[in-house]
């Protein structure tokens, strides 16, 4: 018999597999949304009926550690998460708290101002500030024609 240990690594501590590890990482990959915790668990839960809501927390919180999902704190609400991790925007209704994904062409001068503005506040070296995402705000088209 053959087993197999699979580690993951968060800072220096090695960690082993986890399906439930596994499980939260697959429902985040397959959203776009950005979920809340609660919103991992409630499809989690559908995979896996002994997962808890404990369990999902501990293990977005593991993920967010290593590197592998973004957390993007939302004011007066629940974080939300993102497991596209790779620099990029967001843009949130400030009515619904609807959260997506602003894209920004690399060849614009907006893309360029952004940067630079995120590069100036950057001082993670200093380990004073880290910039962890840009949320920029703007009514919804649902949120919109209902208030008009």
């Amino acid at each position: 018999m053959i087993i197999v240990i699979i580690f993951c690594y968060i800072g220096d501590r090695k960690m082993n597999y986890s399906r439930q590890r596994n499980l939260v990482m697959e429902v985040l990959k397959d959203r776009y949304d950005h979920p809340t915790a609660e919103m991992v668990y409630e499809r989690a839960h559908k995979k896996m009926p002994t997962i808890g809501i404990a369990t999902i927390y501990r293990n977005l919180n593991q993920l967010v550690e290593m590197g592998e999902v973004r957390r993007i704190p939302q004011p007066g609400g629940n974080d939300r998460f993102d497991a596209r991790v790779e620099e990029h925007y967001h843009i949130r209704c400030p009515i619904c708290g609807h959260l997506t994904d602003l894209m920004i062409p690399e060849d614009t001068d907006a893309k360029d101002l952004l940067d630079k503005a995120c590069k100036l506040f950057d001082l993670h070296e200093d380990g004073k500030i880290r910039l962890s995402s840009v949320i920029m705000e703007r009514t919804c088209d649902s949120c919109e024609g209902i208030i008009n």
